[in-house]
């Protein structure tokens, strides 16, 4: 299938590197979209945003939002489009921090190594997934495993659940979604 892209920005197509300080975020999500001849297509959608503010009591306004979505054969090209946007948009010295946030298939870990000190986070929605699967067997500390992944402990969190050693597996599905927890969690 031949690529297809469209591009959809706010009022202006960059914005000033003047605001561009501070933290950058990227969201990056596929989805699976049946076609009217049979099969399916996975369109993918970025969009790069500054930050966010409030925007009544339970609602949040990003801030110089920027999209790119279509269906792309290489995802090389799609981060090749991202990068030239943030050339254009930032002055990448001024930026202290660049997140990359998705569920970690392999085209969104693909940016990694596109864009510079950027760090990946998985998504909020897949997090809560593998913490509440790696600690069905024990509820009770799904709270706190939140709370040692949101500090970065990582010895806590193992301390409460350690990735079992291979071969040693008493229940081979629960323990890989410890490791898959242990892998994307921390």
């Amino acid at each position: 299938m031949a690529s297809e892209r469209t591009t959809v920005s706010s009022e202006a197509p960059y914005f000033s590197a003047a605001n561009a300080t501070g933290s950058v975020l990227f969201i990056s999500i596929a989805f699976h979209v049946s076609l009217q001849e049979g099969g399916y297509a996975e369109p993918k959608l970025i969009y790069v945003q500054d930050g966010r503010k409030k925007d009544g009591e339970n609602r949040w306004q990003l801030l110089n939002v920027w999209y790119i979505s279509g269906v792309y054969a290489n995802s090389d090209m799609l981060w090749v489009e991202v990068l030239d946007y943030i050339d254009k948009a930032y002055d990448m010295d001024t930026i202290e921090k660049i997140y990359l946030s998705g569920d970690g298939a392999p085209w969104i870990k693909n940016g990694l190594g596109w864009i510079k000190g950027n760090i990946f986070a998985l998504d909020r929605y897949h997090l809560s997934r593998y913490v509440t699967q790696a600690t069905a067997h024990m509820g009770y500390t799904t709270p706190i495993m939140c709370d040692y992944i949101n500090s970065g402990d990582k010895e806590l969190f193992n301390a409460i659940i350690p990735i079992p050693a291979k071969g040693k597996e008493h229940r081979p599905r629960q323990n890989g979604s410890v490791r898959d927890c242990n892998k994307f969690c921390v």
